[in-house]
Parts: C-alpha cells; sequence; structure tokens
C-alpha cells in the first residue's frame, strides 16, 4: 500500500511541477518583447513607400512587408524557414475571357463579368425591403442607447472611467514608440500659400512640442509635396495583457460586467 501512495505522490508532484513549468515557460514567451519597425515614403520619383517589420524571441520569428513598384511583398519568417508571398500587379489579375456570343448572356459591370447560357436568366438578388432594414438599423441603435444608458446611469461611473483611463494610459506606455521621426518638404504653387502653410505649422509644432520628432522644409521654388516617416519601437504581450487583467479585477468593473451580461441574458 506505501509503494502505490508513493506513486501517487511522485505523479502528483510530477503533475505540479509540469503545470508551473509551463506557466513559466509562458510568462517568459510573454515577456519577450516584439520589436516592430515602420518606415514610410510619399511623394518623389520613387512614388509611395511602405515597410512594416516585426520580430519576436530574438528574430526567430518575424514578418516583413514591403510595398514598393505598385507590389506588395510580405515575407514570414520561422527559425530558418521563410515563406514569402508577392501579390502581382492589377494587370496581371485580371483573366481574359473569349466565349461565343450567340449562345451566352453577358452582362458586365466595373468589377465582375456574369457569363450565363442564353437559354436562362441570371438570378436577381432579392433585394432588403426597407422596412426590414430600417427596423434592423433600430434594433441595432436601441441594443447601443440601453448599453450606454447602463454605462451612464451607473453609480460608479467617474470611477469606472478613471480606472479605464489609467489602464489605457498603461497599454499606451507599453506600445509607444521609442524612436519617431518625421521629414517633409512642402512646397506650393503660389510661395506666399507656402509661406502660410509652414508658419500654421510652426505654431502648431510649438504648441505640441514635437520639434524634435517632425521636421518640415519649405520650397519655395517648385510645387512639390514630400514625406518620409520612420517609426521604431517594442512591446510585450505581457505588459498588454496586465492592465486589462487589473482592470477585470476591480470590482466596479465586475459589476458592471455583470450587469450588462444578465442585461444581454434577459432580452434572449
Amino acid at each position: 500500500m506505501s509503494t502505490v501512495l508513493w506513486v501517487l505522490l511522485f505523479i502528483v508532484l510530477g503533475l505540479i511541477a509540469l503545470v508551473w513549468s509551463i506557466v513559466i515557460i509562458a510568462i517568459i514567451l510573454l515577456a519577450i518583447p516584439i520589436r516592430y519597425r515602420f518606415s514610410a515614403k510619399y511623394g518623389g520619383e520613387e512614388g509611395t513607400q511602405l515597410f512594416v517589420k516585426a520580430s519576436y524571441l530574438f528574430g526567430l520569428v518575424g514578418i516583413v512587408s514591403e510595398h514598393k513598384d505598385g507590389e506588395m511583398q510580405t515575407k514570414i519568417r520561422v527559425a530558418w524557414r521563410t515563406l514569402k508571398n508577392k501579390d502581382k500587379p492589377a494587370a496581371e489579375k485580371k483573366a481574359k475571357v473569349a466565349v461565343n456570343a450567340e449562345n451566352f448572356n453577358i452582362s458586365v459591370t466595373p468589377d465582375i463579368v456574369n457569363i450565363t447560357p442564353a437559354d436562362t436568366a441570371p438570378e436577381e438578388k432579392k433585394k432588403e425591403p426597407l422596412r426590414e432594414k430600417l427596423a434592423r438599423y433600430k434594433e441595432k441603435y436601441e441594443n447601443i442607447k440601453a448599453i450606454a444608458n447602463d454605462i451612464w446611469t451607473y453609480p460608479d461611473r467617474k470611477l469606472i472611467t478613471s480606472l479605464t483611463l489609467r489602464a489605457l494610459k498603461s497599454m499606451w506606455r507599453a506600445i509607444r514608440p521609442k524612436h519617431i521621426k518625421i521629414t517633409g518638404t512642402i512646397g506650393l504653387s503660389d510661395p506666399a500659400n507656402t509661406a502660410y502653410i509652414m508658419a500654421i505649422y510652426a505654431i502648431v509644432a510649438e504648441f505640441l512640442q514635437v520639434q524634435r520628432w517632425v521636421r518640415i522644409a519649405a520650397n519655395f521654388e517648385a510645387p512639390v509635396i514630400q514625406v518620409n516617416a520612420y517609426v521604431k519601437g517594442s512591446c510585450s504581450i505581457l505588459r498588454l495583457l496586465l492592465p486589462i487583467i487589473w482592470l477585470t479585477i476591480k470590482r466596479p468593473i465586475r459589476k458592471l460586467i455583470k450587469i450588462l451580461l444578465f442585461r444581454k441574458g434577459r432580452k434572449k
């Protein structure tokens, strides 16, 4: 009998160790930051360009998406394996269809070509009656209005607002970029209008204190608009989840969630 108890004890201890190992590994994986980088370019001879890159687990997992020359290229990397997805230009995506017009009925729309045999007529899509559509929209509006009324009439709405703003602030601190740089050149056909735009930019930049991130130069010789943007940062899933968990365990939030769920269940 003692042998059986010892075996059961080892099994229980092994399961506990396994569960804690899984929890610790999950926390470590969630705490590892996801590094992201974004750059965009508008104007100039090369046209509009976009570049987005995100990496995880110190580069073992990553995704790179780039828009250049009218094409979007996406690469997904998992360890040593890379998957590529290249979109074809819009002109190559259009299929050419050759048919005999005497044997088929052809209807052409800006995006769709419908071809049906001559002896069968195309099925017409049934339109939803206006009264039913209005009733459906009215029901959605009433649901949103009821939810807003429950939140507005809740006694602790000020406390809930304060807690929600605090959680959103924490989430923003977790995902906010560490480096932002926006440069550009603006030139209009009339130099006076260019000077007017630059004066507005100087006032707004001074008010928002963004001179170190945003730098716009004026071109009084030729009409041109060029903008370059670069954003770089990192965030961890754990830092995003902690404010949500902290918010949901607060008693006023839990009571409000119960009220909303009870109202929805009572309606059903």
